[in-house]
């Protein structure tokens, strides 16, 4: 018997089209896993091997970040920025299975 298993996959924005100086990463399969770190979140750093996780479940002023980088300091002014500025679509993005990847860019602002 196959075992049918969810593909994950984090789709990763690069700072030429958010306006940040690193890379943000959201998770395609938003908050449809059943895995115990099913919270809307995003990746934000200079690499995957080196980003911190962002919870947003509510929209704030300033957020906070879980983790710190390898190298360098976060500026969380930015992504703050940028997460608020793009909060309605982060949130369509992580709860609506019918609102992809190629919607969230043609909605996404840039800072």
């Amino acid at each position: 018997m196959i075992k049918e298993e969810l593909l994950m996959e984090t789709s990763n924005l690069l700072p030429r089209r958010t306006g940040l100086p690193y890379s943000v990463w959201v998770d395609d399969a938003g908050m449809d896993r059943e895995v115990s770190h099913n919270i809307l979140r995003l990746k934000y750093g200079p690499s995957y091997d080196d980003c911190v996780t962002i919870p947003f479940f509510d929209k704030k002023d300033l957020y906070e970040a879980i983790g710190e980088l390898k190298k360098g300091k976060l500026n969380m002014k930015q992504i703050s920025k940028w997460i608020n500025l793009n909060y309605a679509n982060l949130i369509e993005f992580y709860t609506n299975a019918d609102y992809d990847f190629k919607d969230f860019i043609d909605n996404m602002k840039t800072i």
